[in-house]
């Protein structure tokens, strides 16, 4: 809301606001750093927020404009104030990559009123490396599954002499 603090410009609760947003707090955290800090890779799943922020995309939809707009000059005086450390790199989503994957759950507990405790963040992150270990020994399973479909076959039978 434009009277709250913290706005930075953005016109209607849409995914595409959420994601520039987010860009724009992990540029503002990034800063908080000081030059020197080493390299660090700002990961988001969205290229609509990377390339909006670079500046490789504008902006179709009018109402994101000024929204765009501040998060570019965030990113510039990012790169200014520490050159050569920060970079945007985009992360595929929904392929067990942990720390998307809690940004993602973060974003859906966002959307409710109850918030989100030490506690219930170490029991998500509990089930979740259990369901990765369950989807590697399933992984695992089908890949030795095919290896041995692969050597356990018996050779076909020579073919006799006429038959096509």
């Amino acid at each position: 809301e434009p009277k709250e603090g913290g706005y930075i410009g953005a016109k209607a609760q849409t995914n595409n606001t959420g994601e520039l947003t987010g860009m724009y707090e992990m540029i503002c955290r990034a800063l908080a750093r000081p030059a020197g800090s080493g390299n660090e890779a700002l990961c988001t799943d969205s290229l609509y927020a990377k390339h909006m922020t670079t500046g490789h995309w504008t902006p179709r939809v009018q109402r994101n404009a000024v929204l765009v707009q501040r998060l570019r000059n965030k990113w510039r005086e990012l790169r200014r104030a520490r050159p050569g450390e920060v970079r945007i790199e985009h992360v595929r989503s929904h392929t067990m990559v942990l720390g998307n994957e809690i940004a993602d759950w973060l974003a859906e507990r966002g959307t409710t009123s109850e918030g989100v405790t030490a506690m219930m963040m170490t029991q998500w992150i509990d089930q979740w490396a259990a369901k990765r270990r369950e989807s590697e020994r399933r992984r695992v399973g089908r890949v030795d599954a095919a290896r041995q479909g692969h050597s356990g076959r018996s050779p076909s039978p020579p073919r006799r002499q006429g038959d096509g």
